[in-house]
Order: C-alpha cells, then sequence, then structure tokens
C-alpha cells in the first residue's frame, strides 16, 4: 500500500515539473521575437563579462531569456536584453544595465552603476540599487528596497513596503498598497495614490 502511494507521489510530481514547464516554455513564446532560444539555467558563482574568457559563457551571456532556478551570478558591464522569469536570487550587476525583466521570485539582487529601463513583476524583495537610476516599473508584492544615489521615474503598482530613498529622487509614482516609505535628502515631484 505505502509503495502504490509513493508511486501515486512520484507521478503527480512528474506531472506537476511538465505542468511548469510547459506554462514556462508558453509565456516565452509570448514575448517579442528572440533569435536566441530561451534554455533553463541552473547558475552557481557564473561570472558574465563583456567578452567571456570561456566560450559557454559567451554563449549563456548572449541569451535574451534566462528560466528557471537562477542564482549566485555576477554580470559586468553592459548588461542589456535580458528576461528572467521564475525563481531568481542572489544577483550582482556591474556596470551599464538596461532592458531587463523579471518575473516570478526575485530577491537579493545588487545594482551597481548606471541602471535604466528595468520592469519587476511577481514578488520582489531585498533590491539595493546603488548609483543612477531611472525608469523602474515595479508590479505586485515589493518589500525592502534600498535605493542610493540619484533615483528618477519610479512606478509602484500594488503593495509597497520598506522603501528607502537616500540621495535624490523625482517623478516617483505609488498605486495601491504603500507603507513604510523613507526619503532623506531631496524628493520632487512626487505622486502618491491609494496610500494607506
Amino acid at each position: 500500500m505505502e509503495y502504490l502511494n509513493l508511486y501515486h507521489l512520484l507521478l503527480l510530481i512528474i506531472i506537476a515539473f511538465f505542468i511548469f514547464n510547459h506554462f514556462l516554455i508558453s509565456n516565452i513564446r509570448n514575448l517579442p521575437p528572440n533569435p536566441l532560444s530561451a534554455i533553463p539555467v541552473i547558475g552557481y558563482k557564473l561570472f558574465f563579462f563583456n567578452q567571456p574568457i570561456h566560450r559557454t559563457l559567451a554563449q549563456i551571456a548572449t541569451l535574451q531569456n534566462i528560466w528557471g532556478f537562477v542564482m549566485d551570478l555576477v554580470f559586468m558591464g553592459f548588461v542589456t536584453d535580458l528576461v528572467f522569469m521564475g525563481f531568481v536570487r542572489d544577483l550582482l550587476f556591474e556596470g551599464f544595465v538596461t532592458d531587463l525583466i523579471f518575473m516570478g521570485f526575485v530577491r537579493d539582487l545588487l545594482f551597481e552603476g548606471f541602471v535604466t529601463d528595468l520592469i519587476f513583476m511577481g514578488f520582489v524583495r531585498d533590491l539595493l540599487f546603488d548609483g543612477f537610476v531611472t525608469d523602474l516599473i515595479f508590479m505586485g508584492f515589493v518589500r525592502d528596497l534600498v535605493f542610493m544615489g540619484f533615483v528618477r521615474d519610479l512606478v509602484f503598482i500594488g503593495f509597497a513596503r520598506d522603501l528607502v530613498f537616500m540621495g535624490f529622487m523625482t517623478d516617483l509614482v505609488l498605486m495601491g498598497l504603500s507603507t513604510d516609505l523613507v526619503v532623506m535628502k531631496f524628493c520632487l515631484k512626487s505622486i502618491i495614490i491609494h496610500k494607506y
């Protein structure tokens, strides 16, 4: 009897894996056309440079879609046109970062340098932005964000909590439930809609 229950549990896990895999692939197909196919990445201590010294890293660094369980990655140099889907944790971006999309569970990200045109959808927590930050959109549950430096054109849609702005900030829009907002230094042209 126990063997039969274990067999059913294993069968359910396999079916759930295929459903999850199909869901991710169908979402990738709904994105704009991509010359390169997306592959699942389980990364650990991988380093992405502008000109990687290893051929495999060079191929992975040019991908536009990274999905699956992604953690402990370092991106250095010019980082652009990437889509992260799934569980994303412990990423470091240094340099010029633009046109990134994060969908799913995102936690423990550090951005240093010039950051622009980022979209976060889903559960976002523990992000640190150090440098020039502009044109960011957060949709969903957002918590524990720290912005240091020049911050401009931020939009928060949904639940936002524990936001800290240190430096010069302008053009902030909060829509939904917002709480525990700390602004240090300068704040210009901020719009808060439905603050509770």
